[in-house]
């Protein structure tokens, strides 16, 4: 049984409790810092005369809010995806998965250009992926990902874990006990653990701090 856990994201105590309740102690160490890009630098870098987009995370949708940009989107992540429909753009392709988008809908794309939305911390699948095709991208850079350093003298019963940087910046500092149970957001942070460490991993169904949530939740009955 699973009496504490840590998560290193933050992540709101109401939303903590509304799926976990009070019986298990939780403590919440985020290990990323995230800082958006200024709009007006953020604008400067847009090509207006791109008219396909690549978005993969939550972060570069928040980042590029209020500004203007015409085009197809497609997006990585569900919830990236509703958040650029709440900005009234135009979503051709959602997956969950950077290779899913790329396999179902861009892998016969070819001279084309897109405008890639990215963070400091970026994969390079998509690029690589799309450049064989002689596609090219124009990158920009709308935020900024910096590993936090936090010693944890506690140790848990279980991790929960919301990308790969985020994982590879805990275990820098920290070692993590052979009996612990870890929680992963999706494919790609289940990848990153294990090629660290082998502690039994449950990897949410969907990309969403909610997935994960519910999954730690019917671990526990």
């Amino acid at each position: 049984m699973i009496q504490s856990i840590l998560f290193t994201k933050e992540i709101s105590d109401s939303l903590l409790r509304d799926f976990l309740g009070n019986e298990m102690q939780i403590r919440v160490v985020p290990t990323l810092e995230i800082r958006l890009e200024e709009k007006n630098i953020i604008e400067n870098k847009i090509e207006s005369v791109v008219r396909k987009h690549l978005v993969t995370s939550q972060n570069a949708a928040r980042a590029i809010q209020g500004i203007i940009v015409e085009g197809d989107f497609f997006v990585v992540g569900h919830k990236t995806a509703n958040m650029l429909k709440e900005q009234n753009r135009r979503i051709v392709a959602v997956e969950e998965y950077a290779a899913d988008l790329f396999e179902l809908h861009l892998k016969d794309v070819k001279h084309q250009k897109f405008q890639f939305f990215s963070g400091t911390s970026r994969r390079d699948y998509l690029i690589d992926q799309l450049s064989v095709n002689q596609n090219h991208i124009h990158e920009v850079v709308c935020y900024h990902t910096r590993p936090i350093a936090n010693k944890m003298m506690q140790k848990f019963d279980a991790y929960a874990f919301f990308s790969p940087l985020s994982f590879e910046s805990f275990i820098k500092e920290n070692e993590i006990p052979h009996s612990s149970v870890l929680f992963s957001i999706g494919k790609t942070t289940t990848q990153a653990i294990k090629s660290k460490i082998n502690n039994p991993i449950i990897t949410a169904k969907n990309t969403t701090v909610e997935a994960v949530l519910e999954t730690i939740k019917n671990y526990r009955k």
